[in-house]
């Protein structure tokens, strides 16, 4: 408070106006309050030590708290700060091998490829074989599996052998 020499009362002093208080001001913010002031820290954000001389904010990690939603299956949490591509999100789901986000990389699912779609991506359209898409990458980083079209066997190398004989 200060004395306003005019009408001889103490009015209060606005502390987050004058600049006259000790808050983050990069991720929060000062609100005035009657007699003093308070800190508050942006979305995504706490207060470190509120005892401490200097607020700062510091960032939550929702990883961490367990906060995210993720999909624990098919990707990993990965702590992030508000962003001006990405205002709502604090964290970013990485998505496990053999999965991605279908609409963009902040989306907090994870579907799986299906290789089998896309032939530059597997080698089965040739030699006899047919792609089987598997859910995420198995054994030889790879999301699907070859196998023989009917009529044909699988040889010790891979490769698919016409059928001869009986039917």
């Amino acid at each position: 408070y200060k004395l306003n020499p005019n009408t001889r009362k103490c009015e209060d002093i606005d502390e987050c106006a004058n600049h006259q208080h000790n808050c983050d001001r990069r991720n929060g913010g000062c609100e005035n309050t009657e007699g003093s002031f308070e800190c508050s820290c942006n979305s995504g954000f706490e207060l470190q030590d509120e005892t401490a001389a200097r607020q700062k904010c510091v960032d939550i990690d929702e990883c961490e708290t367990g906060e995210d939603d993720c999909d624990k299956e098919n990707s990993k949490c990965s702590n992030t700060t508000p962003s001006s591509q990405n205002k709502k999100s604090k964290y970013q789901c990485v998505c496990k091998p053999g999965f991605n986000h279908q609409n963009n990389r902040f989306d907090h699912q994870c579907y799986n490829i299906n290789e089998c779609v896309e032939k530059k991506r597997n080698p089965c359209y040739r030699n006899n074989q047919v792609c089987v898409d598997e859910v995420g990458f198995h054994g030889g980083n790879k999301g699907f599996s070859c196998e023989c079209e009917k009529g044909f066997l699988q040889q010790e190398n891979g490769s698919c052998k016409k059928c001869v004989g009986r039917e």
